[in-house]
Order: structure tokens, then C-alpha cells, then sequence
């Protein structure tokens, strides 16, 4: 696992003490997500994206680093992914019904859309191939129909099917992904120059 990056260096500004307690704030809460997602048995190749996701809001449910799934075999591969849960509806418990389902889809619309942010800012200056790209998808199963997941190359299940080399594309484009929500999550520290 590589270092968390100096916030210096990633905002190309001069240390200030308010920037310095920032920091250490957003390390110290990055570490606690660390841990607490160790301690839950997160799989090491897919950490990283769930507490850069968690720190910047989004709450994961599962995931999955990538597998292969028959060792002499190349071919049965799945490709890495995570779902996400929308926040909860603050005071929904108060809401008439008609309320909340006003209320339930705006947070639907507003996840999604977040989401898909988060998603269009990671490729505004790449360009993977179609199998490696990581893509949103709506899952459809009774429990969670309210989550939405993202994986490599696929708009409707988690875990894509592929072979041996393209989990290894996979699963680089996710170290990318994570490093990308490390970055975003320390550049919102607060300099003198905001």
C-alpha cells in the first residue's frame, strides 16, 4: 500500500497551521475507516476503494476485489466491484407517506447523480478499455433495490464474467479508482488561500 500523499504536495501549496490540523483530522479518519474495514475483513485488493468511498459519503455494502474462480482455468474470472447505499432520508421516521416517497426519490436521484459525478470526474482525462472501465449499475435484487454498485465494463450485475488478464486490468483500473478518492478526499483541506 503506498503512503498517504502529503497535502502539500497534492494542493502545490505552502503548510499553514489550519491546513495542518485539517489534515490530521482527514488522516485520522481515514485510518479509523481503515481499520474498521480491516477488522470487517475487507479483501486487501479492494480496502482502499471502500474507505475512499465511505470518507467521501458513500456508503458500500459489499464488495469484491476480483476473483478467479477456477485456478487452472483462465477463462472464470470476476471482475471487482461495490455497492453503494444512498444516506439515509434525514426524519423520515416523521414523514406521511407521500412525503417520503417524494423524499426516497429525490435521495434516489441525487445518489445516482452523485454518484455518476464521482464516476465522470475519475475518466474526464482517461480513456480504458470497454472490459477495465468501471461503470454504474442499478441492482434490481428485492433487498437492495434501492443500491446502486459499480464494477468493471458491466451495467447490470456485479462481478462481469472475464479472463485472467482482463481481472488484472480490472483490478488496476480499481487501485487507479482508489487512488483518485485518496486525492479527492485530502484536496477538499482548507487552506489559507479558500
Amino acid at each position: 500500500m503506498r503512503e498517504t500523499p502529503r497535502h502539500e504536495e497534492e494542493l502545490d501549496q505552502k503548510p499553514n497551521p489550519e491546513a495542518e490540523a485539517d489534515f490530521g483530522k482527514k488522516q485520522e479518519h481515514w485510518n479509523k475507516l481503515k481499520k474498521y474495514f480491516e477488522s470487517k475483513g475487507i479483501e486487501e485488493g479492494i480496502i482502499k476503494t471502500i474507505v475512499g468511498l465511505n470518507a467521501l459519503g458513500f456508503q458500500t455494502y459489499m464488495s469484491c476485489e476480483g476473483q478467479n474462480k477456477n485456478s487452472t482455468s483462465n477463462d472464470v474470472c470476476v471482475a471487482p466491484w461495490v455497492l453503494i447505499f444512498p444516506p439515509e432520508i434525514p426524519n423520515s421516521m416523521s414523514m406521511t407517506g407521500s412525503d417520503l416517497a417524494k423524499a426516497s426519490s429525490e435521495r434516489e436521484k441525487k445518489f445516482m447523480s452523485d454518484t455518476k459525478e464521482l464516476l465522470d470526474k475519475f475518466y474526464n482525462k482517461r480513456k480504458p478499455t470497454d472490459v477495465a472501465k468501471i461503470t454504474l449499475w442499478q441492482y434490481t435484487e428485492r433487498a437492495w433495490d434501492h443500491a446502486v454498485g459499480i464494477s468493471n465494463g458491466s451495467t447490470t450485475n456485479p462481478g462481469n464474467y472475464i479472463n485472467a488478464e482482463q481481472l488484472e486490468m480490472c483490478q488496476e483500473e480499481f487501485d487507479e479508482f482508489a487512488d483518485f478518492l485518496e486525492k479527492k478526499y485530502y484536496s477538499k483541506i482548507k487552506t489559507g488561500d479558500n
